[in-house]
C-alpha cells in the first residue's frame, strides 16, 4: 500500500484496500533479562488484510497453518486489537460497521515461547500503520503493541528485527536494536 494520508471520510479511502505483511517469531527473556531482551527469529507469519467497509463489522477470517480452528474471528484476536488500536491512535475512532477479511498463513506455533501472539499484534498495528498511510512513528508502534502485549520484548523483536532490548519507562516504551552475530543459529 502507498503511503497516502486519509481525508476526513477515511473508511470509504479504505474500503476494499488491501495490504499484506509479516512478522516475525521472536524469543524473549534470554538470560537474566526476564521481559526486556528479545531476539527475532527467521520463522514468519504472513497476513493479508482487506477492508470491508459498511459490513456490519463483520470479521472474516481464514488461517492456514498454526492456529487454524484455534484463532478467534472477534475483535480479541491479537491482529485485529494490534490493527484497530493503531487505528484509533492514528485517526481517533473507529467507524461503525468497518469489518475485516483476514487471511494468515501462521507459521509460528501458539503456545510454544515463539511470541506468536506479539507477532499477530505487531503485524495489526503495521497493517493498520500502513492503511493509514505512515503517520505512527516506531515507538508509537511499539507502545501501542506494549499496551496489548503487556511488555515489551517479545513486541520489540518483532517489530524491530535483531535482537531488540527494551523497557518499560516512565516516558514510555523504549528499545534498541542491535544485529545478531552471523553466527548465532536459534536450535
Amino acid at each position: 500500500v502507498g503511503a497516502r494520508p486519509m481525508s476526513g471520510n477515511w473508511l470509504a479511502e479504505l474500503d476494499g484496500r488491501r495490504v499484506t505483511v509479516e512478522a516475525p517469531a521472536s524469543s524473549a527473556n534470554l538470560g537474566a533479562g526476564y521481559d526486556c531482551l528479545g531476539v527475532a527469529l527467521e520463522l514468519t507469519n504472513r497476513i493479508e488484510l482487506e477492508v470491508r467497509g459498511w459490513s456490519r463489522g463483520e470479521i472474516e477470517l481464514t488461517v492456514d497453518g498454526e492456529g487454524d480452528s484455534e484463532l478467534t474471528e472477534d475483535r480479541e484476536n491479537r491482529f485485529v486489537r494490534g490493527l484497530e488500536a493503531a487505528l484509533v491512535e492514528g485517526r481517533g475512532d473507529l467507524p461503525d460497521g468497518v469489518g475485516w477479511r483476514i487471511g494468515m498463513q501462521n507459521r509460528i506455533p501458539l503456545s510454544r515461547g515463539l511470541g506468536s501472539s506479539a507477532a499477530a499484534t505487531v503485524a495489526g498495528v503495521v497493517a493498520g500503520n500502513a492503511l493509514m498511510g505512515g503517520p505512527l512513528d516506531g515507538d508509537a508502534q511499539l507502545r501501542i503493541a506494549t499496551l496489548i502485549e503487556g511488555h515489551p520484548d517479545n513486541a520489540a523483536a518483532a517489530l524491530l528485527g535483531g535482537f531488540a532490548v527494551s523497557a518499560s519507562t516512565p516516558d514510555g516504551v523504549a528499545a534498541i536494536r542491535f544485529d545478531v552475530p552471523r553466527e548465532l543459529r536459534a536450535v
